[in-house]
């Protein structure tokens, strides 16, 4: 290979000259560089507001969880006290039927003793001495 001559070194020389000021052009400036900082503070704030907002809603529903927690208790409460009188009305309801049991029975006496037919007695009951 041949020594390059100077013609080839000066336009060696202007080709890297050219690559290195389209580098220049791409690259990021300080200005560049402090725009992007201040726009991922902004985000960072605005995150953080975020943040603190989601921890605000964490804590009201945390609240409603105890509410739900109360009333479910309640319920359950509730649900025991009405077991306890279903098992009274079904008490009741087997005294009840008892008691029509006998008072069919009644009422049959009663049918039986105005179908038959009186006896004979006298005008006036004897006194008792």
């Amino acid at each position: 290979m041949a020594d390059p001559t100077l013609k080839d070194v000066l336009k060696a020389i202007a080709e890297m000259r050219r690559e290195m000021a389209t580098v220049r052009r791409e690259m990021a400036t300080k200005a560049d560089v402090a725009a992007v900082e201040a726009k991922v503070d902004a985000v960072d704030a605005k995150v953080d507001a975020v943040n603190a907002k989601v921890d605000r809603v964490d804590a009201k529903v945390d609240r409603v969880d105890a509410k739900v927690d109360a009333v479910d208790a309640k319920v359950d409460a509730v649900r025991v006290d009405l077991s306890r009188l279903e098992k009274k009305v079904d008490d009741i309801d087997t005294d009840l039927t008892g008691h029509m049991t006998v008072h069919r029975k009644i009422e049959a006496d009663i049918d039986r003793l105005k179908a038959r037919t009186p006896r004979a007695t006298p005008a006036r009951m004897p006194r008792r001495r």
